[in-house]
């Protein structure tokens, strides 16, 4: 299960640090939706993908919550 984060993890990071352009667009498009949401778009495609509500940020703010509930 953890090999699937690490997965989407990579693919993310990869697809979107192509370019400068890709990067400001989804530095932007995070930020939206991480205001309008709590989760970023990375979020939610773990969260699609693992059918669980998982927030990345959960683990920075507290080292020992699950990144999935």
């Amino acid at each position: 299960m953890a090999y699937k984060i690490i997965i989407i993890g990579v693919l993310l990071i990869t697809t979107t640090s192509c370019s400068s352009i890709s990067s400001v667009a989804s530095l932007s498009g995070n930020g939206a939706t991480f205001l309008t949401t709590g989760k970023t778009s990375g979020d939610w495609v773990i969260s699609f993908v693992m059918e669980k509500d998982c927030k990345l940020f959960r683990v920075i703010a507290r080292p020992k919550r699950k990144v999935c509930q």
